[in-house]
């Protein structure tokens, strides 16, 4: 995901939206965390992996956004494979992965705008 916000706020920066001719990095971030993701961003095995020890009670359990994101994500994958009984955990993770998407970035504000900054940084360092 974090790929994706910094390209959606790049974007938003090289071409604001509406009549505006500039846009600030705060502003371009509060628009890019209110656009839906496309995808969880995440390989097949480490969301298995995470899941399967969410399952088991072994996933560390913090109350931040990290923490959010992954019990949207389990409850998928419990939906999948309660309509789906014959499906095996990993073929309903790989399922969810492909066809499905977070309901919302599960990032804050401040961390987006770090990314972003972390990516311009890198990309500068690149072209010297």
């Amino acid at each position: 995901m974090h790929p994706e916000i910094t390209h959606i706020i790049a974007s938003l920066i090289a071409s604001p939206p509406g009549d505006a001719k500039t846009i600030s990095v705060k502003e371009a971030v509060e628009i890019a965390l209110a656009t839906p993701p496309r995808r969880y961003g995440l390989t097949t095995e480490y969301a298995l992996r995470r899941f399967r020890a969410m399952r088991r009670g072994k996933a560390p359990r913090r109350r931040d956004l990290s923490s959010q994101m992954w019990d949207e994500f389990a409850r998928k994958v419990d939906r999948r494979m309660q309509l789906n009984p014959a499906e095996t955990d990993f073929d309903a993770v790989e399922h969810i992965l492909s066809c499905d998407a977070p309901s919302r970035y599960y990032i804050t504000p401040a961390y987006a705008e770090k990314r972003f900054y972390h990516r311009k940084r890198l990309s500068h360092s690149k072209k010297q």
